[in-house]
């Protein structure tokens, strides 16, 4: 729902302000939804490494071992 929000203000703006074509603008809708897709694909797979990181924290701390819970953090990324 974001998106169609924004998708308008930028039909307005290359469409209508900048007197575009109908061509060009829907070149610039898609690959604005391109990058949204990309943008989330990204986002899902560092959440991924970063909860599976915290896990192996969180076992190792559990465990009693010092060293294991503060460098397993630095190895992650």
């Amino acid at each position: 729902m974001l998106w169609a929000f924004i998708a308008v203000i930028m039909v307005v703006y290359f469409g209508f302000l900048r007197h575009m074509d109908i061509g060009k603008v829907l070149i610039i809708l898609m690959f604005s939804l391109v990058g949204i897709i990309g943008s989330s694909a990204v986002a899902w797979f560092g959440i991924r490494v970063n909860t599976y990181a915290n896990s192996r924290t969180a076992f190792a701390a559990l465990a009693g071992k010092p060293f294991p819970a503060y460098s397993i953090p630095l190895q992650a990324a």
